[in-house]
């Protein structure tokens, strides 16, 4: 996490989108780019296996700064992402989970169908 509004591609943020090789970029950038005030991170949990006596550590999948100016549907498109990534690498996403956010609440909300009149979105 650099302090900056991480640039959002299709609901994913952009990877290294702040690179500099030389002080006068980064000077460029504090001064032409908007400062984040909250920072997403995304932390993956793995499930204790019953044969095993030491409990899996959580590890930080990514963590980014935002404004908040982001959709319920640009979750959604981030969490399918991110299940899509480990379901091809064999590993099983049992769900995601939240702080209450409203635009969070919101993807969750449209992802099960819950409290829609005609089904939106097939996942």
């Amino acid at each position: 996490f650099n302090g900056f509004v991480t640039p959002l591609l299709e609901g994913v943020p952009s990877e290294n989108a702040f690179k500099c090789s030389v002080f006068e970029q980064l000077e460029d950038l504090f001064e032409t780019t908007p400062q984040a005030n909250l920072v997403n991170s995304h932390v993956i949990q793995p499930i204790l296996d019953s044969n095993v006596n030491i409990p899996p550590s959580a590890t930080v999948l990514s963590a980014y700064g935002t404004d908040h100016k982001i959709t319920a549907i640009d979750i959604l498109k981030r969490w399918l992402m991110i299940f899509k990534q480990f379901n091809s690498k064999g590993i099983r996403v049992l769900g995601f989970s939240t702080d209450g956010d409203p635009k969070y609440l919101r993807a969750m909300r449209l992802a099960a169908n819950y409290f829609v009149k005609t089904q939106i979105l097939n996942i």
